[in-house]
């Protein structure tokens, strides 16, 4: 359980530094050749900006994984498998 979590945060965080890297570079290359185009990589850069750790999201799936670890432990089945009907 301990390596889950960890492996969580570290893809958030991986996540959040590649966002972050993204929007700079693009900053930076805005900044090197302005253009007419500028308004347009703006609008782009904003949405790149990483968000900040929801722990209430991270609790809540891992909460959810593990309970679903458990029916399927309870009821049989393997997280590889899939209903008839589905």
């Amino acid at each position: 359980m301990i390596r889950e979590i960890a492996n969580r945060i570290t893809t958030e965080f991986a996540g959040n530094v590649e966002a972050r890297l993204a929007a700079s570079a693009a900053a930076t290359s805005r900044s090197v050749a302005p253009s007419a185009s500028a308004a347009p990589n703006s609008a782009a850069a904003g949405s790149a900006i990483a968000e900040p750790f929801d722990a209430g999201r991270f609790a809540w799936s891992m909460v959810k994984n593990r309970l679903l670890a458990f029916l399927r432990t309870l009821f049989g089945r393997s997280a590889g498998q899939k209903s008839e009907g589905a």
